[in-house]
């Protein structure tokens, strides 16, 4: 009796799981009698099971169908197991999918597309199509395979919530769970979700609506000191760049700055520390902001008269200039100790985007010093700004942080308005390390932006968030002395 071809496939496809499961310990138990699933695996690390495990339907193939950039290989699933493995299943699925010829082998999450399965759904289609990228190949990617078990679970816990009567929740917890534990637990991950659709939102154009969901999380006595924290943070952005769309003079954004820090620190007056720490680092790095909008307006001021003009007027503007150079020199030295504190704090993961506003901020008297030629002065600040990025970008990628990474890399240039040197080729660099896909491409044309910018040239990134900031108010320099 002949074997049929599909059975010699499946078998080819099984031996490749097992080779990457098997020798790490993992068990591998076939399941005879589960309706669209082949495997269940549970992680075991060093004999020891971690309490981690996930159900495997395998997809086995001698002639996959890979897109034509390679990017991934087009699945085609029943629409009935689609549904049982999206809705109906409690527990994590992974779907695999074996290249049998090439020996490559490739996972994917369907439950975490419910969307796909959604419109394939509701198209009344006998079959969905999933997209199994080829950047999940195994075993280099096992790691965020696990993770993404958990992130299975945690939708499928979610949804067990949403689904249960209010009457079998309180039955069902009642005296086993700590209620007031669980309301605070509740009102985090509500207030988490209103926030993340208030960027959302924001990153769709809606400015307007989003200011006012994440203000709704400020305004609630309700909400933690952290969801609070988070959405003036979130209400400071959209300001901000709305601000800079006007354009607004750069006192304006100021302003802001100096008013959200202040709002910051008075929230976190009585903790928690981290969020204390970030708040500090924020402040002085506004107060910083502010010294060296002085600084930039005296040298304007100092350009204007610099030829003519009233002699004894100008020998004032130099007194002044110098009483202004020295403030921003303390103040900056203020916040490298807080740098150098911040490297070794218990809680740092939370400091890398406080810290990048000290570049920000200094990144004007970098370049004021760079215009009067200041010899070797302006490139000192630049190394150590520059250093600044480097340790925020090192805490963030040591914490999985790709966003804050692509924000220090971003940052860099500011340290040196030079279309090529050190803190651009430290950006490409720092960008490559950018793990998420479409991070790392956004943070790519940003930084090519932002060169095309530093050479002239009107781009849609210059004109959205540098213009305003090249046009100082020149008799703030004066007035705020």
């Amino acid at each position: 009796m002949r074997r049929p071809e599909e059975h010699i496939t499946d078998s080819a496809g099984e031996r490749q799981l097992r080779s990457i499961f098997e020798p790490l310990g993992w068990t591998v138990n076939k399941l005879e009698h589960d309706y669209g699933i082949d495997f269940l695996v549970e992680v075991f690390r060093e004999h020891q099971s971690t309490g981690v495990s996930f159900k495997v339907q395998l997809k086995s193939s001698t002639v996959s169908r890979y897109s034509a950039d390679g990017e991934f290989i087009s699945q085609p699933i029943e629409i009935s197991n689609a549904k049982y493995l999206c809705r109906e299943l409690r527990s994590p699925v992974i779907l695999i999918h074996a290249d049998v010829t090439s020996g490559r082998t490739f996972w994917t999450a369907p439950q975490l597309l419910a969307g796909e399965i959604q419109t394939a759904l509701e198209a009344n289609n006998s079959h969905v199509t999933l997209r199994v990228s080829t950047r999940n190949e195994m075993p280099a990617t096992l790691n965020e395979l696990i993770e993404v078990v958990g992130q299975v679970e945690q939708v499928l816990a979610s949804r067990l919530i949403i689904e249960t009567p209010s009457a079998a929740f309180l039955k069902a917890t009642g005296e086993s769970v700590d209620q007031e534990r669980l309301i605070r637990s509740f009102q985090d991950k509500s207030d988490a979700i209103k926030l993340e659709q208030a960027s959302n939102l924001f990153d769709a154009g809606l400015s307007a609506e989003a200011w006012a969901r994440a203000q709704k999380v400020v305004i609630n006595d309700e909400s933690s000191v952290a969801s609070k924290f988070a959405g003036i943070l979130l209400t400071e952005r959209i300001d901000f760049v709305q601000a800079i769309r006007i354009p607004s003079p750069q006192g304006v954004c100021l302003r802001l700055h100096l008013d959200t820090t202040s709002r910051l620190r008075e929230l976190t007056r009585k903790g928690p520390p981290h969020l204390k720490f970030y708040a500090l680092i924020a402040r002085k790095a506004a107060e910083l902001e502010a010294l060296v909008l002085q600084d930039y307006g005296l040298f304007m001021n100092w350009n204007m008269h610099e030829e003519g003009g009233d002699k004894l007027w100008r020998l004032q503007l130099i007194f002044e200039r110098m009483r202004a150079y020295r403030r921003v020199v303390f103040k900056y030295n203020q916040c490298m100790r807080l740098v150098d504190y911040a490297i070794n704090y218990r809680h740092r993961f939370v400091l890398p985007q406080a810290l990048l506003r000290i570049v920000n901020s200094i990144s004007s008297f970098i370049s004021r010093l760079s215009q009067e030629g200041w010899g070797e002065l302006p490139d000192r600040y630049s190394a150590s700004a520059l250093e600044v990025c480097r340790i925020a970008a090192q805490i963030a990628e040591a914490h999985g942080d790709d966003l804050t990474l692509s924000l220090a890399a971003t940052t860099a240039p500011m340290t040196k308005y030079s279309e090529t040197g050190e803190a651009i080729d430290w950006a490409r660099e720092a960008i490559s390390r950018i793990k998420d896909a479409e991070i790392k491409s956004r943070a790519v044309v940003r930084l090519e932006d932002q060169i095309k910018a530093i050479a002239g040239e009107k781009t849609k990134f210059y004109i959205e968030t540098t213009d305003n900031g090249c046009i100082p108010n020149m008799p703030e320099g004066l007035e705020n002395n």
